[in-house]
């Protein structure tokens, strides 16, 4: 890293040229640690560079509490390592953005969630998706909340009415929202195991590989254009 900071102050790179670089070392640098502790826990380190924090720490152990905010459930840490082998395929979903970024969201910390009923408490909860991504191209730039919920089940269900409530018109359109000079949308979308024992009526809000990933993404998409037309 200092070489290319050499190589930029002395003229003999451009910034792109130092960007792509950058990209490539924290694309393809994965460092392992072993904690030391009793139960001789495996802490991964992970360097994505689209990752708003860096770098990011996993645990593939649920019970690991020697190191607070890493990202330890199942879900969570399979949805990591899938969308790292996703984001080494040429032509990913990804690349047509002009920039975009994500990040776990931390329940202890961060204040994202979105309000929905619950009739089994009989009172408004939270949910709180996993991660978050941000997506910009051009002057349209994109919320996308992704949840991997492994299975299927109604209290998922629930909170997708809760989501759609607030941000998407009676024909479960996205709702438009002007920030400046962009137009900024929503989207809400459930990793989960099968898609096919999804019911009829979820089956936008979910996907179940990267490979089907740009088809439920764009889906609201058509279904914004089709509004306008």
């Amino acid at each position: 890293m200092k070489d290319l900071a050499e190589k930029l102050k002395n003229n003999e790179i451009n910034y792109d040229q130092i960007k792509s670089e950058i990209v490539n070392i924290t694309n393809n640098f994965v460092r392992e640690a072993q904690a030391e502790y009793s139960y001789n826990e495996k802490l991964k380190i992970k360097f994505i560079s689209n990752h708003y924090y860096l770098p990011v720490l996993l645990n593939e152990s649920e019970k690991a509490d020697f190191i607070q905010h890493i990202i330890k459930h199942k879900s969570e840490v399979d949805f990591i390592n899938e969308l790292e082998d996703y984001l080494n395929e040429e032509n990913n979903f990804f690349k047509q953005f002009d920039w975009w970024f994500f990040s776990k969201i931390d329940e202890t910390l961060d204040e994202v969630y979105i309000p929905y009923y619950n009739p089994k408490t009989n009172r408004i909860d939270n949910f709180k998706p996993d991660f978050i991504f941000w997506l910009k191209k051009s002057n349209d730039y994109t919320i996308l909340f992704v949840d991997p919920k492994g299975t299927e089940h109604t209290d998922a269900y629930r909170k997708i009415d809760g989501y759609s409530r607030i941000f998407e018109d009676d024909s479960h359109t996205s709702k438009e929202f002007l920030y400046d000079e962009y137009k900024v949308r929503t989207k809400l979308l459930l990793k989960i195991k099968d898609i096919a024992f999804v019911s009829k009526n979820y089956k936008q809000y979910c996907f179940d590989n990267f490979n089907d990933f740009e088809s439920f993404f764009l889906f609201n998409e058509l279904l914004c254009y089709e509004a306008k037309v």
